[in-house]
C-alpha cells in the first residue's frame, strides 16, 4: 500500500494498467484506495489484482469468462 499510495498523484495523471500483487496487502483495501484516484474495472488474477483506469479504452475490449481475463 505504501507504492501504491507514494505513486498517487502519477496514478491520477498517467492512469497505467496496474498488476498489483495481494498476498501481504488487504484486496479490498487497495480496490478501495485504487477506486478513489480513478480506477473502475478490477480483476483477481490470483494472487494479483489487476486493475484499470476508468479512462483507459482497454476497459471495453476485457472479457473475464469461468475465471480467466481476455483482453483484446
Amino acid at each position: 500500500m505504501d507504492v501504491l499510495k507514494g505513486a498517487t498523484e502519477t496514478l491520477k495523471r498517467c492512469a497505467p494498467v496496474l498488476l498489483v500483487e495481494t498476498l501481504k496487502s488487504d484486496a479490498k483495501t487497495i480496490r478501495a484506495f485504487l477506486a478513489s484516484v480513478g480506477y473502475a474495472d478490477f480483476y483477481t488474477v490470483n494472487p494479483n489484482l489487476l486493475a484499470i483506469s476508468e479512462r483507459d479504452p482497454v476497459r471495453r475490449n476485457i472479457v473475464e469468462r469461468d475465471n480467466v481475463v481476455y483482453i483484446g
